[in-house]
């Protein structure tokens, strides 16, 4: 074995040993949510906000819409500078080691899933999302799946929050 990947690892630990500090990221991600929601009234969602009783590590929210049709989203932190977003039934991954450049992502995707700009292909709980953002990005995320085209797909598509 060579030095050159321990090397590399060792760099790759040392950046991540010095992230901000959890409460600078869940500031900045339930900042994010909230700034996504304000175009909606109210009473279109229930959010709530807490650490898991399981591992108390993993902070998240939960945003319920009252229309039926509406896809539901959680946020889940686990104190890196990584965040798990789940979008109706399509899970995936946003990271940066700058929290606020992470909020602002996590803002743009989250303000298309509650304007209803996603559709969804595959099987629930491991979906593939197309998100056509606010800002005009098309944005293809969630599992991996087959290389055929999108319009041949049978596909969900959600309901904006109001």
């Amino acid at each position: 074995m060579t030095a050159q990947p321990a090397l590399a690892f060792a760099s790759v630990k040392r950046e991540r040993t010095h992230l901000p500090d959890r409460a600078v990221y869940e500031a900045a991600i339930r900042d994010a949510v909230r700034a996504a929601l304000r175009a909606y009234p109210d009473d279109c969602v229930e959010v709530s906000e807490g650490r898991n009783e399981a591992d108390s590590d993993v902070w998240g929210m939960e945003v319920q819409p009252t229309n039926p049709a509406a896809a539901p989203v959680y946020v889940s932190y686990w104190g890196t500078d990584e965040v798990d977003l789940g979008l109706g039934e399509t899970h995936l991954y946003v990271w940066d080691a700058d929290p606020a450049a992470l909020a602002e992502e996590i803002q743009e995707v989250l303000g298309a899933v509650f304007a209803g700009a996603v559709e969804e292909s595959g099987v629930p709980g491991d979906s593939t999302a197309r998100i056509l953002t606010p800002s005009g990005r098309r944005l293809t995320v969630g599992s991996v799946s087959l290389p055929i085209p999108w319009r041949w797909r049978r596909v969900r598509r959600y309901a904006p929050l109001a």
